[in-house]
């Protein structure tokens, strides 16, 4: 069910559904996001398992100048010449570990927007922890 709005993804360059095809720039340039498993998917080793059977991942892209973390499936297909990535959730990590959902990006005031209202970039965690 998809109810958190990320058509604010524009905004960064991205979209729900992205292809990256062999010989082209990622989607996800290594200059602007850091990529990590999270500790939750690295655990579940038999989701993992099955994933990797079928050419499935799931993956986190951290956007370094904001702290905006993108969980994404990636799919590669059959050949490995082109990779899906869908956008699964967007949240941010504050300075204290807490999570929070991020429904709206504003580049002009530097904040995004959450459930618990405007939260600025710079109260965000741009680091990736051991329990992220």
């Amino acid at each position: 069910m998809d109810i958190q709005p990320i058509s604010f993804l524009r905004k960064i360059g991205l979209k729900k559904i992205m292809i990256w095809k062999d010989g082209y720039s990622s989607p996800f340039s290594q200059s602007d996001f850091n990529t990590y498993t999270s500790k939750k998917y690295d655990d579940n080793n038999k989701l993992k398992d099955a994933d990797e059977v079928y050419g499935f991942n799931e993956i986190v892209k951290l956007h370094k100048e904001t702290g905006l973390r993108i969980n994404c499936s990636s799919h590669e297909d059959y050949f490995g010449t082109e990779t899906e990535y869908k956008v699964l959730e967007t949240f941010i990590f504050l300075q204290d570990g807490k999570k929070l959902y991020v429904t709206e990006m504003d580049l002009e005031n530097n904040q995004f927007i959450t459930e618990d209202g405007p939260i600025p970039f710079s109260l965000t965690r741009k680091t990736i922890e051991p329990t992220d």
